[in-house]
C-alpha cells in the first residue's frame, strides 16, 4: 500500500505512450534540461516503475539531502609565485 503511494508521489509511471513521453520531454526542455537529459530522466523513471511493477516486494530507501548548486571556496590561496 505504501509503495503504491511512493510510486505515485515520485511519478514513476510505467507504460506511458510515446506521445506522453514526448510531452514530458518538451516540458523538461522548457525548464532548462537538454534533450538528452530529459530523455534520460524519462527512461530512468520508466525503468524504476517497471522494476517496482515486476518486484512488488522490493525494498526502497530514501535519503534526504541538500544539493549545493553554487558557492565559493574559502581558505588560503596557493602560493603561485616561485
Amino acid at each position: 500500500m505504501i509503495l503504491s503511494y511512493i510510486i505515485i508521489y515520485n511519478d514513476w509511471t510505467s507504460g506511458i505512450s510515446d506521445e506522453q513521453k514526448e510531452m514530458l520531454i518538451l516540458h523538461l526542455l522548457n525548464h532548462g534540461l537538454s534533450h538528452k537529459e530529459a530523455e534520460d530522466y524519462c527512461n530512468r523513471n520508466i525503468e524504476i516503475a517497471d522494476f517496482f511493477a515486476d518486484n512488488p516486494t522490493a525494498g526502497y530507501t530514501f535519503v534526504k539531502g541538500k544539493m549545493i548548486t553554487y558557492g565559493r571556496k574559502t581558505g588560503k590561496k596557493a602560493n603561485t609565485s616561485a
